[in-house]
């Protein structure tokens, strides 16, 4: 078996080797198993996965940014307090770093993580401050936190009823960000 150690790291080990004080109990197991291919489901082919992926989401990591947009975003965050604008900084330093450290890659497990909680608290005045930060590709990870401030479901993202969900979370924190960007 294999388990993420760290972020980069890799720990082999035997199922059993993972009881402990050193590594917790096992939450999540994944057995590998034959993949059976139907003849008659034509439907879906991994041909189709992979044009649907090249023609949505890899585009969608090179398409630019409105930069009047990016404007009208900078100056919605000039006219925040700026008691509020430092306050978020701080803690958003915190959590980022929290989760830089984290042992999982799930970014919906980063909820927990110190610091995410006072970003919560601070209310959907901050939503801004979050678009601004989403505009860093490295910062995919604060989609979550937008999820959870952002009341206006037509400014999220979710992939519920899409047949064909080949998208990683930077590329669906781009195009939330798009979108945001847009409403301004």
């Amino acid at each position: 078996m294999t388990s993420k150690e760290n972020q980069g790291f890799l720990v082999r080990h035997e199922r059993a080797g993972l009881d402990g004080s050193n590594y917790g109990s096992v939450t999540h197991s994944l057995k590998k198993v034959p993949v059976t291919i139907l003849e008659d489901s034509k439907d879906i082919k991994y041909a189709d996965f992979v044009d649907v992926y090249k023609a949505r989401h890899l585009s969608i990591m090179v398409e630019p940014f409105d930069a009047l947009k990016i404007t009208k975003l900078n100056e919605a965050i000039e006219g925040l307090d700026d008691e509020l604008k430092k306050s978020f900084t701080k803690s958003y330093i915190k959590w980022r770093d929290n989760c830089s450290t984290s042992r999982s890659s799930n970014t919906y497990e980063y909820t927990s993580l110190d610091g995410f909680q006072d970003l919560i608290n601070m209310g959907k005045e901050v939503i801004q401050l979050i678009a601004r930060e989403m505009l860093e590709e490295d910062n995919f990870f604060i989609l979550v936190l937008y999820e959870n401030l952002q009341k206006n479901a037509k400014l999220t993202i979710t992939n519920i009823e899409d047949l064909l969900p080949l998208e990683n979370e930077q590329s669906r924190a781009r195009r939330t960000i798009h979108l945001y960007l847009q409403s301004l």
